[in-house]
């Protein structure tokens, strides 16, 4: 009698430490699910922001006061987004500045860029309106027209760029319009400083 007792005993703590054991390895085999999908969601991730983000970091004042030296920028890929007038963008001109540049669309193809003056200063015309732009830091000085002739209209296949800052930038008034493929990026949001985030 207390043979069949224990056997029964024993039968049934083998059967809990089978339920133990199964139990444990449900739970090993959810975790390492689990973990499996976040792996495969963070190269989902990357993949994607790589494709279609980047991040790039302002270097000097020529975007002032829109941008700051050192702002961090998320870049929308122009493979994504095609750049129109008024958009910031990356451009990458290596081949004229040795660096990459941040600059403001000004026209696209096709279009008539004029500087007009106006007492001291010179106001940029567009297709013959005059550009509301209340986001430079101040009128264009007479010293820093550039070197192109005005009216100029803008090739096929490029833009006319220039910075925020439009006494200290070097851009299209200096270099020429630049082509499209030189175009890297719409510069869509300021990650950085964080109390100045936001959508550009």
């Amino acid at each position: 009698m207390e043979n069949e007792k224990f056997n029964n005993n024993l039968e049934e703590f083998n059967n809990n430490l089978k339920e133990d054991e199964d139990g444990a390895n449900s739970f090993v085999v959810f975790v390492f699910g689990v973990f499996e999908i976040c792996v495969q969601a963070l190269v989902v991730v990357v993949i994607v922001f790589s494709l279609f983000f980047k991040t790039v970091g302002v270097i000097g004042g020529s975007m002032n006061n829109t941008l700051e030296d050192k702002d961090r920028l998320l870049v929308i890929n122009r493979l994504f987004h095609k750049p129109q007038q008024k958009d910031i963008v990356i451009l990458n001109t290596v081949d004229i500045l040795d660096d990459l540049i941040v600059k403001r669309i000004i026209a696209t193809q096709g279009q008539e860029v004029n500087l007009k003056k106006e007492g001291k200063n010179y106001f940029v015309y567009v297709d013959g309106v005059k550009l509301e732009e209340d986001y430079i830091k101040e009128p264009i000085l007479e010293q820093h027209v550039g070197n192109l002739t005005y009216p100029f209209v803008v090739p096929k296949g490029c833009v006319f760029a220039m910075g925020d800052n439009r006494n200290n930038s070097k851009d299209s008034r200096e270099f020429g319009p630049v082509n499209v493929d030189k175009i890297m990026g719409s510069c869509a949001v300021r990650m950085l400083p964080i109390r100045k985030f936001g959508i550009l």
